[in-house]
């Protein structure tokens, strides 16, 4: 984990940044494929720099079964996209608005799938932890609005063809809510939090979230 003591203000988000809950430097196995994916894993583990493979604390982390006995397309339990912090103002830790972002996520890469390069694959890690470090109030840089909104449009394209009334609205909203926070952070998750800041510390604010979701859940 690395040291900041340059960072003295608020950030986006913790977790999602390299500071957070992520692995040394050197542990970087490639998304260009899902075989290669495995195999670096395997090799990350066999090499000691693992000592499993649910010590990888990637962005999106593949479940498996089996994995030296079986084809790598057929060991593949589930999926978890880690990607998410946990929604504090939501009982069940995210809202129904984020799991339409993720929706529109995986439609979108299936509809407008792009060869990601090894090269393009580092550059998002850097991007990602940018943004990440970022103050909640903070625009993102003009390079990632463009692509940002390049990606919307995408989104935008597939919900336009949806038939469903209900999973049109949810996924616009989802929509909706990315773009007014594009050139002018508004109402993400990070910005919630903000008022609730005490001393730089959100102890108060989290007992009380929690004393909160046990009661939800006791109902």
């Amino acid at each position: 984990m690395q040291q900041r003591p340059d960072l003295t203000e608020p950030v986006r988000s913790w977790r999602s940044s390299s500071i957070g809950f992520d692995n040394y430097a050197d542990i970087q196995p490639t998304f260009t494929s899902l075989s290669a994916f495995l195999h670096d894993i395997q090799q990350l583990v066999a090499s000691g720099k693992l000592y499993d493979q649910s010590e990888y604390y990637g962005p999106v982390r593949v479940k498996q079964y089996q994995a030296d006995q079986a084809p790598a397309k057929t060991c593949v339990n589930y999926l978890e996209f880690r990607i998410f912090d946990i929604d504090p103002f939501s009982t069940d830790g995210i809202s129904p608005r984020a799991l339409s972002v993720l929706e529109l996520l995986i439609f979108e890469a299936i509809y407008f799938p792009e060869d990601k390069l090894e090269t393009t694959m580092l550059q998002s890690k850097a991007n990602n932890d940018l943004v990440a470090l970022q103050h909640p109030n903070v625009a993102l840089p003009t390079a990632l609005q463009d692509e940002f909104k390049h990606l919307l449009a995408h989104m935008q394209a597939l919900t336009d063809l949806v038939d469903d009334d209900a999973q049109q609205q949810s996924w616009q909203d989802a929509i909706n809510y990315m773009t007014e926070n594009i050139e002018a952070p508004v109402s993400t998750l990070s910005q919630q939090l903000l008022p609730h800041l005490v001393a730089n510390s959100l102890h108060d604010f989290a007992l009380q979230r929690g004393q909160a979701w046990k009661q939800a859940h006791e109902n």
